[in-house]
């Protein structure tokens, strides 16, 4: 069997409606993810995998919260009394983008990016998937795995195409591509039952792309 992908046509829409216009932006911002992601549906490690689809809003956290905004470009909702830590040279050398805990220390939530375009360029990346068959949700699933981290699941949170992981019991957290496609960012929450923890839950879940 054959498959193709139609793309939309040179015919204008309309333009002056801008709700209209944006969301056409945002369609054709998805179409390379898309492109790699898409895949047969059957038996076997890939298909087996779960998906679910996740829309936040700060009705649903169940405690007074703020919206973070992160230099990956995504924002999250954080509860309004945690405490935001200072960060050092070393912690920004090694990626650290933000770091916050709740008063007890119960919780810490941590924001790492890592610019690939630092180590290739995004046509050798392009190229370099293709040559291995790979797209780059299997190289993050690979990578995680070679690390020690538990693949959980993936999922669609707030339009954000996202993979779970776990360590150790003691670490939960996400990790996607931002909006530039060369910036891999983790968000992840360390302290004791997260998997249990309603406040790691929506924090993890209200990740979104920054307005």
């Amino acid at each position: 069997m054959n498959y193709f992908m139609i793309f939309p046509t040179d015919v204008q829409a309309y333009m002056d409606d801008s709700t209209i216009a944006e969301e056409f932006q945002q369609m054709n911002s998805e179409i390379d993810f898309v492109k790699e992601n898409a895949r047969m549906l059957g038996t076997g490690e890939k298909a087996d995998r779960a998906w679910e689809s996740y829309q936040f809003d700060e009705s649903q956290a169940g405690y007074e919260g703020t919206w973070v905004d992160m230099k990956g470009g995504f924002r999250a909702y954080l509860p309004s009394d945690w405490n935001v830590m200072e960060l050092d040279e070393e912690d920004r050398a090694n990626g650290t983008d933000y770091v916050a805990s709740a008063e007890d220390s119960s919780l810490i939530y941590i924001v790492v990016s890592k610019d690939l375009s630092e180590e290739m360029t995004e046509e050798e990346i392009k190229a370099d998937l293709e040559e291995k068959n790979m797209t780059m949700r299997d190289v993050l699933v690979d990578q995680l795995e070679k690390h020690g981290y538990t693949y959980e699941k993936e999922a669609d949170i707030n339009q954000i195409q996202t993979i779970f992981y776990t360590k150790d019991e003691d670490t939960y957290g996400t990790v996607f591509m931002g909006q530039d496609g060369m910036t891999l960012e983790m968000a992840f929450l360390m302290g004791e039952n997260l998997k249990d923890n309603p406040t790691a839950e929506t924090i993890l879940h209200s990740a979104k792309w920054s307005e």
